[in-house]
C-alpha cells in the first residue's frame, strides 16, 4: 500500500516556506512529498536519484520534483483536494493510468482517488494541488466555464502551449529559492482557473484499452500477491489470454514487457523489505520469487546500481546510528 509522506518535523500549512530535499532511494523520495500517499517502483537501471523543491502558501501546495530513473508512481492527493502535473519535459513517454500522454498534456486527478503514473528517466512535473472548493469559488467570481463532471473522471486534457507556458513560468517563480518573495495565492489560482479554461478533454481511448488496463492490474496483484507464481505461462493462464495478448497489454498500458516491469516491481519490493530489516538476503529474496541466488544478485545490481548485501548493511548502519543517538 502508498505510505504517508513524511515532513520531516516540517508544518506546511500556511507557511510560505520552500523547502528543499533529496533521496537516494525511489520510495524515501516518494515519502519526501507532503500530504500525500504514494509508493514509488524504480524500473530503469541505475543509481535513483531524486529532487523536490515545495512549498505551501496557504491552502495551495506547488511542488517541482525530478527524478533520474524510470519510476511506477502510486500516488493518492489529499481528499478534497485537485492536483495538476505539468511534465517538464515531453518528448518521452509520460503515462497515466495506462494512458499516454501528449505534448503540452495536462494531467489532473481528484483527492482520495488512487493513481498511477509511470514516468521515464530523467523527468521532472511541475504540481500544484489546491482544494477544489477555492477554485469553484474564484470560478463563480470570475465566470469560468469549467468541465468539474469530466475534470474528476479523465485524468489527461489539452492545454494551449501558451497557456501551459505562462503556468509553468509562473510555478518556476514560486519555487525559485533566489526570490525574494512568491506570487500571491490568488494569482497562482487565477492561473490554474486559464489554464484549465482553455484545456480541451483529450480524445477518449478506445474501449479496449479499459480491458488492457484490467489485464495489466490482474497480473500485477497477482505477482504481487503470490510471487512464486511470476512466470508468464502462469500468468496466461490464470488470466486466459495468450503471450501475445499479455505482451501487447503491457507494452501499451507500462511501455515495458511484462516479464521487465513484474520482475521490477518484485526486486522492489525486495528493496523495501531490506531497508526494512525483515530477513536475510536470500530469505527475502526466495519470498519474492527469486530462486537462483547468483541471478538475483546481478538482476538487482542491475536495476539498483548496488548488490542487495549493500542494501542490508546500509539498513544495520542505521540502526547503529539510532542506538548511538539512543545513548548519548
Amino acid at each position: 500500500m502508498p505510505q504517508q509522506g513524511a515532513g520531516e518535523g516540517f508544518n506546511p500549512h500556511g507557511s510560505h516556506h520552500l523547502r528543499a530535499v533529496s533521496a537516494d532511494d525511489a520510495d524515501e523520495h516518494a515519502n519526501n512529498l507532503t500530504d500525500w500517499q504514494q509508493q514509488y517502483d524504480q524500473v530503469s537501471a541505475g543509481a535513483f536519484r531524486g529532487t523536490l523543491l515545495e512549498r505551501h502558501q496557504g491552502q495551495l501546495q506547488l511542488f517541482c520534483e525530478a527524478t533520474s530513473q524510470a519510476v511506477r508512481q502510486s500516488c493518492c492527493v489529499p481528499e478534497g483536494s485537485l492536483w495538476l502535473g505539468l511534465p517538464v519535459q515531453v518528448a518521452q513517454e509520460i503515462r497515466i493510468n495506462g494512458r499516454q500522454a501528449p505534448q503540452h498534456a495536462l494531467l489532473t486527478r481528484p483527492g482520495g482517488v488512487e493513481f498511477e503514473l509511470i514516468t521515464p528517466a530523467s523527468y521532472a512535473i511541475y504540481g500544484i494541488v489546491v482544494p477544489k472548493a477555492a477554485l469553484l469559488q474564484l470560478a463563480g467570481q470570475l465566470g469560468c466555464q469549467i468541465d468539474w463532471g469530466n475534470l474528476g473522471q479523465e485524468p489527461l486534457w489539452q492545454a494551449t502551449p501558451q497557456a501551459y507556458q505562462r503556468c509553468c513560468q509562473l510555478l518556476a517563480r514560486c519555487l525559485d529559492p533566489a526570490a525574494d518573495s512568491a506570487p500571491p495565492d490568488g494569482a497562482v489560482l487565477s492561473f490554474v482557473l486559464d489554464l484549465l479554461d482553455s484545456a480541451q478533454l483529450e480524445p477518449l481511448a478506445a474501449r479496449s484499452h479499459g480491458r488492457r488496463l484490467k489485464v495489466v492490474a490482474a497480473a500485477r496483484d497477482k505477482v504481487l500477491a503470490d510471487p512464486q507464481q511470476a512466470s508468464i505461462a502462469q500468468l496466461c493462464q490464470q488470466l486466459a489470454v495468450s503471450r501475445r495478448t499479455l505482451q501487447y497489454c503491457f507494452e501499451t498500458v507500462t511501455g515495458q514487457s511484462p516479464l521487465h516491469y513484474l520482475r521490477a516491481l518484485r526486486l522492489n519490493a525486495v528493496r523495501r523489505a531490506l531497508l526494512r530489516g525483515e530477513g536475510r538476503v536470500t530469505e527475502v529474496a526466495a519470498a519474492w520469487g527469486f530462486d537462483h541466488p547468483s541471478q538475483f544478485a546481478s538482476d538487482y545490481r542491475q536495476l539498483f546500481g548496488c548488490l542487495p548485501s549493500q542494501t542490508r548493511e546500509a539498513h544495520a548502519g542505521m540502526d547503529v546510528s539510532v542506538e548511538a543517538g539512543l545513548v548519548n
